[in-house]
């Protein structure tokens, strides 16, 4: 009985440390924990809902993301005006980066890559 519980206390308190550990997570850090999606994977995700699968938008609601370079800003901070939710705290650097270059390389654009610094830059 006394080894039942020796076993059971060591259980618990891993999964406690392991909790503790992952208590200061951020979007910045999340990413080491998670498999890193592609910058469309990103934007299946988090975008295609309004923007649409070819970046059209929808007339009156959703802008067109065609002929248009991505605004890191926008992704970062919403956009009251466009119904824009912000997604500084959803994603990392890292993510916003590949998303906003997946836009700025697709839909016809032919943007610049964004890089983390970027993104990074402007998050401060």
């Amino acid at each position: 009985m006394k080894l039942l519980y020796l076993i059971l206390l060591i259980f618990i308190s891993s999964a406690f440390f392991s909790c503790e550990n992952n208590k200061g997570n951020t979007a910045k850090n999340i990413e080491t924990t998670v498999k890193s999606l592609s910058g469309q994977e990103i934007y299946t995700k988090h975008c295609l809902a309004c923007h649409q699968e070819k970046g059209e938008g929808v007339d009156g609601s959703f802008p067109s993301l065609k002929g248009k370079e991505c605004s890191i800003a926008i992704i970062l901070n919403g956009s009251k005006g466009l119904v824009m939710p912000s997604f500084k705290k959803e994603l990392s650097d890292k993510e916003i980066a590949k998303l906003a270059t997946y836009i700025n390389k697709s839909f016809g654009n032919n943007y610049k890559e964004i890089k983390e610094e970027d993104v990074s830059k402007i998050r401060k």
